[in-house]
């Protein structure tokens, strides 16, 4: 291996950790939304500003504002970002100029447990025992469906 082979490969390195870097600093899911403090109202009910409703909200994310607030991720939000990032995602095998080619590669065995995963996902964000009468998961849910079903394809265990 010449000193030009092993400059390559240690660029490409460094920009994967610098990529790796930025986009973990511009998070904007960084750690679960935690409510104030309750405080005690003029009757004296209990009130807990910024209330999270988990058939409405992520209890997984927070929403972090540019003014600094935060506030809880609402589900069909997540749900209608998490697509368009896919659906602006480059396909397997497409390489992006001046990017290091990066094709995620899976064994059957973690694509199965992932896809597993993301069923019991879809099961929890739809209508039913886990959300009641909700509506709001329903995006996130045929985000999470639609995944497990191209893992379960790679793996071969698809229809």
């Amino acid at each position: 291996m010449t000193d030009e082979d092993l400059a390559t490969r240690y660029a490409v390195l460094r920009a994967a950790a610098a990529e790796v870097v930025h986009s973990a600093l511009l998070s904007e899911y960084p750690a679960p939304y935690t409510p104030e403090r309750p405080t005690s109202t003029e009757h004296g009910s209990m009130h807990v500003p910024g209330a999270v409703d988990p058939r409405r909200h992520s209890l997984a994310f927070t929403h972090y504002r540019e003014d600094g607030t935060s506030e809880p991720y609402d589900l069909e939000r997540l749900g209608a970002e998490i697509r368009a990032e896919l659906d602006a995602d480059r396909i397997r095998g497409e390489h992006v100029p001046d990017h290091p080619v990066r094709d995620v590669q899976l064994t059957d065995a973690r694509a199965m447990c992932m896809a597993s995963l993301l069923k019991e996902l879809t099961k929890r964000l739809n209508p039913g025992p886990a959300m009641g009468t909700a509506e709001s998961g329903r995006a996130l849910a045929a985000v999470a469906e639609e995944c497990s079903k191209r893992l379960e394809n790679l793996a071969g265990l698809g229809d």
